[in-house]
């Protein structure tokens, strides 16, 4: 190679790596200095400005700094455009209903048009906001590069702009749980989005639409379509009721409580929709037998039918759905023998099967045997039927279960260790209203950790419930044991290890003994406590209430044997109380002076049938500013208040029977307008009744 070949060779190589150099330098600086365009900042600065954020999400976005960084935006690394925009309600994630308290809303009326800027915008979620009133804003429909948009769950009102069609990218739309304040009079946008995937409709109100199973058939990309509660109806033409699908990749289909009364399930639109995996139809308002239609539909993994009102057993040739996962036929009218209708699932699901859901379907007989082989099984409920029997010792082989609901049934005998040995997994076990007996031992809950929820109430156990017996129930949050037959002393030692209790329900029981200091150390997440209708004695001290009780808001002593004087010290620690029963019982006095401003949440305060002989005044009310109901009756307490005294509360039950009223006709009582309930008998009144009492309690 000559010397002026390698030159020009050398040469060239060298201009590559500066102008490799020189773009690499631009593209830096477009990555740093411009990554947050100035324009499309002010637009998100104007649309901040249009709202209020009591929860602070949008603090980060201040004047000035790079709005590529800002809490919820998120920029291309390429070209620096804002191109996702996420300001969803974080309630949404778990599952809940937002809570408008940390939701954005709308602070002059409508939603700023700045945003429309956002030209280069591939994802947008608004959902779990606040924007009562107002209507979806048309130019919501200029994002032409916008793949999602989720407005659900934002109180939207009015009709759904048809300019949304002119997002012909957009794969993903969400306008659900707007509660009737969206509708739609023609859906015929939606078919200018030839690419949408997934539409959630849910709660627009589209009633007045015509030709939607025509509109639904041309998009031709759905894979999940819901139309929950949209007011569809019967009204609907024939030719589109009983047209053929074009949807070829639908996987999942919602049309749940819309009323199509007097329609026949057969020959229906979705009924060929051989790719369907899940088909919500409950509330559908369909009568007659379950549809054979069913047959065709292979892959389907989850079928919900409840709530219509259906009859018999499942179709005997539903042999070839062995993808089923869950079935939930509740509140239909199967009307048959439990063995008979398990028999009917198909052989081939039975250990794929994950939850079975046949609450209130008017099923007898008895749970099969072999039910221990469904061992895939995480949601048994088959509550409210009139099923009887045993419980089969196979169901504690079912290892994934996660909810078990036999309540309101018949079932009847023993529970042993054997029927929870393998139930490691789970989280809710309701067997209440039942008429099982026998006595539970500590080891029938050793291998239940997990279990968050124990409902065992209106049964026939018995026995004592001895030291450790809750010991490997860590988890438990709700323990009902009322309406049965226990006994015996309840030890601190019961509660030591269910520090996350959050209801304790002990009621019409025959435990008995004294309540130590101590008894609910640790339990400071309770609520509610339910200890009436047993036999329990002695003097409450202020240590039984001040022991972290901080968060209890319903506690229910009555028709017990409990003594002692009540003092402020027994309520201080009580601010977030609620509902106080301690009626029927022996306390001797009650002291209300002062300590009546820690129990300004209770609305409800029952302390008859004691034997308090104190005077009150209105100093012990002044602090009970929400207190609905009162029950002083059947003491010898003596009421010395002032006739010009204006109470802080308005009662609707007022108990004062047997106490010292008079002798005048209390005159407080006049302020009590909402009054439904009032006692006053033998209240030594001996007083002309005055005009203002009839017209206050009776016109």
């Amino acid at each position: 190679m000559t010397k002026l070949a390698l030159l020009v060779r050398a040469t060239a190589l060298l201009l590559c790596l500066l102008i490799s150099q020189a773009a690499s330098t631009s593209h830096g600086q477009a990555t740093v200095s411009e990554a947050c365009l100035s324009s499309e900042r002010d637009a998100l600065l104007s649309f901040k400005a249009s709202l209020f954020d009591p929860a602070g999400h949008l603090s980060s976005w201040r004047r000035g700094d790079n709005c590529c960084q800002w809490n919820g935006v998120r920029c291309s690394n390429r070209t620096g455009h804002v191109i996702k925009l996420n300001l969803r309600n974080i309630d949404m994630d778990t599952g809940g209903y937002p809570n408008m308290s940390r939701s954005l809303s709308l602070s002059a009326g409508e939603m700023s048009s700045s945003l429309a800027t956002l030209q280069h915008l591939r994802y947008l979620d608004l959902s779990g906001n606040d924007f009562t009133g107002t209507s979806i804003p048309v130019f919501m429909g200029s994002f032409g590069k916008l793949r999602y948009l989720n407005l659900s769950w934002a109180y939207f009102t009015g009709t759904i702009p048809s300019q949304l069609g002119n997002l012909s990218k957009l794969q993903y739309l969400y306008v659900s749980g707007n509660y009737d304040g969206l509708r739609a009079v023609d859906l015929a946008w939606l078919t200018r989005l030839p690419l949408l995937s997934h539409l959630d409709m849910s709660f627009v109100y589209l009633s007045f639409v015509r030709d939607w199973v025509h509109t639904f058939n041309m998009l031709p990309s759905l894979k999940v379509l819901r139309l929950s509660e949209c007011g569809l109806n019967s009204t609907m033409s024939a030719s589109n009721l009983h047209s053929k699908s074009n949807l070829t990749h639908l996987g999942v289909l919602d049309m749940s409580y819309n009323y199509f009364l007097g329609t026949s399930f057969k020959h229906n639109w979705f009924w060929n929709l051989t790719s369907l995996k899940e088909l919500y139809l409950s509330g559908f308002g369909w009568d007659g037998p379950i549809p054979n239609e069913l047959r065709n539909m292979k892959s389907l993994q989850v079928i919900d039918l409840s709530w219509n009102d259906l009859e018999g057993l499942l179709p005997s040739n539903l042999e070839d759905l062995c993808d089923l996962k869950t079935l939930k036929l509740n509140g239909n009218n199967v009307n048959a023998n439990m063995d008979e209708f398990m028999d009917r699932l198909p052989m081939c699901s039975r250990n794929t099967l994950q939850e079975l859901w046949v609450v209130e379907t008017n099923m007898t007989g008895n749970l099969p045997v072999w039910i221990g082989n469904m061992t895939n099984l995480t949601v048994l409920e088959a509550s409210y039927n009139m099923l009887t029997g045993p419980l089969p010792v196979g169901v504690g082989a079912l290892g994934n279960l996660k909810t078990l609901d036999l309540s309101y049934n018949n079932f009847s005998g023993v529970l042993v260790k054997e029927h929870f040995t393998n139930l490691g997994n789970l989280e809710s076990l309701c067997l209440n209203y039942n008429n099982f007996s026998g006595v539970l031992l500590k080891e029938h809950f050793t291998s239940l950790g997990n279990l968050e929820s124990l409902r065992l109430n209106y049964n026939n156990f018995s026995g004592v419930l001895f030291k450790g017996y809750f010991a490997s129930l860590g988890n438990l949050k709700f323990l009902d044991l009322s309406y049965n037959n226990f006994s015996g002393v309840l030890l601190r030692e019961h509660f030591v290890s269910l520090g996350n209790l959050e209801s304790l329900r002990l009621s019409y029981n025959k435990f008995s003994g004294v309540l130590f200091k101590g008894h609910f150390t640790g339990l400071g997440n309770l609520k509610f406590v339910d200890l009436s209708y047993n036999n329990f004695s002695g003097v409450l001290l202020r240590e039984h209430f001040a022991a972290g009780l901080c968060n209890l808001e319903w506690l229910d002593l009555s028709y017990n044997n409990f003594s002692s004087v009540l003092l402020k010290e027994h309520f201080e620690s009580l601010r977030n109380l609620k509902f106080s029963d301690l009626g029927y019982n022996n306390f001797s006095g009650v002291l209300l002076k002062r300590h009546s401003t820690s129990l300004g949440n209770l609305k409800h305060l029952d302390l008859s049938y004691n034997k308090l002989n104190s005077v009150l005044t209105e100093e012990d009310f002044a602090g009970l500013l929400n207190l609905e109901y009162l029950d002083l009756s059947y003491n010898s307490l003596k009421l010395a208040i002032n006739q010009k005294w204006v109470p802080p509360f308005r009662l609707k039950v007022a108990g004062f029977r047997s106490c010292h009223l008079g002798p005048h006709f209390p005159e407080w009582l006049k302020w009590q307008i909402d009054i439904d309930v009032l006692v006053l008998g033998n209240s030594n009144l001996d007083d002309v009744i005055p005009d203002w009492f009839w017209f206050t309690f009776f016109f």
